[in-house]
């Protein structure tokens, strides 16, 4: 999974139009239609927090986990009073995942998961939400479609100019293994007035959702479904983002989920 560095300082500004409202009601609503009683929850791939602050002001305690140090620094000083008790920064990614204890529900908006581009690491990463949730937990998470990655992104050059900064951001897509490639170029304003460059790149792939499916079936999910674009309709082909929800099987142990020998995986071919 790629790690943010530069793009951490002012990803809250430029992604200020991501569509997070969207995302809450979502949640609220699985939280409802499932009659879910979680209490802890792992928010993975969580960025700088605006989800998992979300989830704590909700009453949740929450293992904001990201591969990224400087993500996680920009949600560390948004940490005053209970919260610095109520979230826990954990520097990981989801094919890493270890928690001290297990969860009630992991969650991972914001297309993070598609940052996995290696599907080994992906089946890991379910093996690993698998074990870290209690028996009868669920995992809520979206994706982008191989149907967005082909039709709806192009290879592009755009750029914007900000007080503190100006950035360029080209993409570019490989429709045959349904991957998109952002290169971004930010010229940061220094204290003398003159600016220093930055380079940073990030790729996401693609996945169908039956491939999808299969993976949480090999890491021991049950009760998997998957809805369309923040509603609970099924999904198309014209489908831009999937949302997927698992449960773990009540009879499951967390070791037995884990070890990787009860079943062949898609890591282990």
């Amino acid at each position: 999974m790629n790690a943010y560095h530069i793009f951490a300082r002012f990803y809250d500004e430029m992604m200020a139009d991501a569509p997070y409202e969207k995302w809450q009601t979502f949640f609220m609503e699985a939280i409802r239609r499932y009659s879910l009683q979680a209490q802890k929850i792992a928010d993975i791939g969580c960025g700088t927090g605006k989800l998992s602050l979300f989830f704590a002001d909700q009453g949740y305690e929450v293992y904001a986990m990201d591969p990224s140090p400087l993500m996680l620094l920009q949600l560390d000083q948004k940490l005053t009073g209970k919260l610095r008790n109520q979230i826990h920064l954990c520097e990981m990614g989801a094919a890493e995942l270890e928690l001290p204890q297990t969860v009630d529900m992991a969650v991972s908006f914001c297309d993070s998961l598609n940052y996995i581009v290696d599907e080994r690491e992906l089946a890991r990463a379910f093996r690993k939400i698998h074990s870290a949730l209690t028996d009868g937990g669920m995992v809520l998470f979206d994706l982008h479609t191989p149907y967005k990655i082909a039709e709806l992104y192009g290879d592009s050059l755009y750029f914007d100019e900000c007080e503190e900064y100006t950035y360029i951001w080209e993409t570019h897509k490989d429709p045959e293994q349904q991957v998109i490639e952002h290169d971004l170029v930010f010229f940061v304003k220094e204290a003398n007035g003159l600016y220093q460059r930055f380079d940073e790149s990030h790729r996401q792939r693609a996945y169908d959702h039956l491939f999808i499916k299969t993976l949480l079936i090999q890491a021991g999910f049950s009760e998997i479904e998957c809805f369309a674009d923040f509603t609970w309709e099924q999904v198309s082909e014209q489908t831009e983002r999937y949302f997927f929800i698992a449960r773990k099987r009540w009879e499951e142990t967390s070791d037995r989920s884990c070890d990787g020998q009860q079943r062949k995986t898609i890591a282990e071919k």
